[in-house]
């Protein structure tokens, strides 16, 4: 037994040694402006604070953790269609700190919620190799009893909405979602999203879902942009 305890602590020596040279051969730097820092240098990660509000979708509230400006854009790309764990652990805290206002905001029944994720596109989760928000929501969910089920699917083809205008966005997404027929039905769903920008996406999901008689209580998105004309 000692000898196998020694065995483990010369383990963990090597990879600390280990990640000693890779911090000299490879330093870590600001996922933002690329400074020589940890994940968020100090001028970027106050950029990137906690700033929580709540924006209203057919009488929903929708609670987002930050507001999208040059620091989360930067960290959401990386996170997104690159693939960056470290980027992929901000947006996961700021979906968790926007969970956490909304669970304040609950009673009793509605306590008992199914997150569910709205889906990028199949063309997305291919070039991406991944379902990105239902990956993102399953991060989010791990330390809590909530379920995560992918209910919401594309019933027809939609433009990247990046570079459409509200009206245009809207236009898009209107009957864009179906439901996927389940035996389970969850009783209260919490949408899950990585940005609100107009709630075109999210009106829509929020439609299909309470035309498929499910009962959407609210919504959490980790960024809030700034409202498009």
């Amino acid at each position: 037994m000692a000898a196998l305890q020694n065995v483990e602590v010369k383990s963990e020596e090597n990879k600390n040694r280990w990640r000693g040279l890779q911090e000299l051969i490879f330093p870590s730097r600001c996922i933002s402006c690329q400074s020589l820092d940890s994940s968020l240098c100090l001028i970027c990660s106050s950029e990137f604070a906690l700033q929580l509000q709540d924006s209203y979708l057919s009488g929903i509230t929708i609670t987002s953790s930050r507001i999208y400006g040059k620091v989360a854009k930067r960290i959401l790309l990386a996170s997104k269609e690159d693939g960056m764990v470290r980027s992929d652990e901000l947006v996961v805290k700021a979906m968790q700190q926007a969970l956490g206002s909304f669970q304040r905001q609950i009673k009793g029944e509605k306590k008992c919620v199914t997150l569910v994720p709205i889906p990028s596109t199949p063309q997305s989760n291919r070039r991406r190799g991944r379902d990105y928000m239902r990956h993102i929501a399953d991060q989010v969910t791990r330390a809590t009893s909530f379920r995560v089920e992918s209910i919401l699917s594309h019933g027809r083809r939609v433009r990247d909405q990046s570079g459409l205008s509200a009206q245009l966005r809207a236009s898009n997404m209107e009957g864009a979602f179906v439901t996927v027929e389940r035996t389970r039905r969850p009783r209260n769903i919490l949408l899950v999203d990585d940005l609100l920008t107009t709630g075109a996406t999210m009106t829509e999901a929020i439609r299909a879902l309470e035309a498929s008689g499910f009962c959407v209580i609210g919504g959490i998105t980790a960024f809030l942009a700034q409202p498009l004309r």
